[in-house]
């Protein structure tokens, strides 16, 4: 999820903005059993993917955004991944890179190293 924080100076209150958000997903998927437990075999994949979304905010009387935008991420595919009988496929981890936020209304963009996470 991304956060949009007091971004000041957005123009006329009432007005909105559109942001295209951009991610690369690095999922690792494995199996459990039927117990819930994590089998110790090294039945696990990962695999990166890109994930994006696009979303527009108004700006608020004071000229500012706030909110939070959620990267829908089930596109991420297990690579043709599979469990054996008996066991659930489930996503064990996941990381985030090459971030990147982009104001096209303004024509700003904002990468990993601009961005304040929570």
């Amino acid at each position: 999820m991304a956060v949009l924080r007091l971004i000041v100076g957005l123009g006329n209150p009432g007005a909105g903005v559109a942001y295209t958000f951009s991610t690369f997903v690095t999922a690792t998927f494995g199996c459990v059993n039927g117990g819930g437990k994590k089998p110790s075999a090294s039945n696990k994949t990962t695999v990166t993917e890109p994930a994006g979304t696009t979303a527009t905010r108004t700006v608020d009387k004071n000229g500012q955004i706030t909110g939070s935008v959620v990267v829908p991420t089930s596109s991420v595919s297990t690579g043709g991944f599979s469990c054996p009988s008996g066991q659930t496929l489930v996503a064990v981890s996941a990381t985030f890179t090459h971030n990147t936020i982009t104001d096209e209304t303004n024509t700003v963009t904002a990468t990993d190293e601009d961005i304040l996470w929570p």
